[in-house]
């Protein structure tokens, strides 16, 4: 089983999240086209929430296997993002209930060295 990493920088610029669906639909060559669909939404959900949140810059990989695809966005921004922050207007807490409802698994590791966050998600790559 092979393992595929690719990896994009993003600065907080209008035209970072096609740039980021675009690399997320490049690793997704051969794959079901709704699991790239999926994958280009909850990209963008994911960068989106962290300019949301305050960060200028973004780290995105991509790793996909055989069976799966993991999308990983890191950066530093305040707070921690949840899916308990969608109440009222938490904008980037609604993003990740889109996350957690179409993910087979998402999260958060915290970096604490350098105060940064990787928000993560992954999909099954085979039915």
């Amino acid at each position: 089983m092979s393992n595929d990493l690719f990896r994009l920088s993003l600065h907080n610029h209008p035209d970072a999240v096609d740039r980021a669906r675009h690399h997320v639909l490049l690793s997704c060559s051969g794959m079901p086209p709704d699991i790239s669909a999926i994958a280009q939404l909850l990209t963008a959900e994911l960068v989106n929430a962290a300019f949301d949140a305050g960060s200028a810059d973004i780290l995105l990989a991509v790793t996909t296997t055989e069976e799966s695809l993991r999308v990983e966005t890191t950066h530093t921004s305040a707070p921690t993002p949840s899916t308990s922050s969608a109440g009222g207007t938490g904008e980037p807490g609604r993003r990740l209930i889109v996350v957690e409802a179409l993910a087979r698994r998402w999260g958060v590791e915290l970096h604490h060295a350098d105060g940064a966050r990787t928000v993560w998600f992954e999909l099954r790559t085979r039915r």
